[in-house]
């Protein structure tokens, strides 16, 4: 199991060699295939809100053309989020 913290104690982020989607699952009609859509869809829709909540809309964007291109084209809060990182103006440092 890896160590998820950093040493001052806060947590890593998760890197992409963790987040792998078995694209076959997804596919079909079947019930399985419908929730393992609905999960994904989640999970990338939670991507985009940390990262809105951190101001990198870049990847806000990502997680939500993700979700629009593979998962559920129609999805309003994937839509909705969209937007937002493209009219929200970035943080300046």
């Amino acid at each position: 199991r890896p160590d998820w913290r950093n040493d001052d104690g806060s947590y890593k982020g998760i890197e992409d060699e963790h987040l792998r989607v078995d694209t076959s699952a997804l596919e079909g009609d079947a019930q399985e295939a419908a929730e393992a859509r609905e999960l994904v869809a989640s999970c990338y829709l939670n991507i985009a809100l940390a990262a809105q909540r951190l101001g990198d809309l870049d990847q806000m964007r990502c997680a939500c053309d993700e979700v629009l291109r593979h998962i559920d084209p129609s999805s309003v809060k994937a839509l909705y989020r969209r937007a937002e990182a493209r009219v929200r103006p970035s943080k300046s440092t």
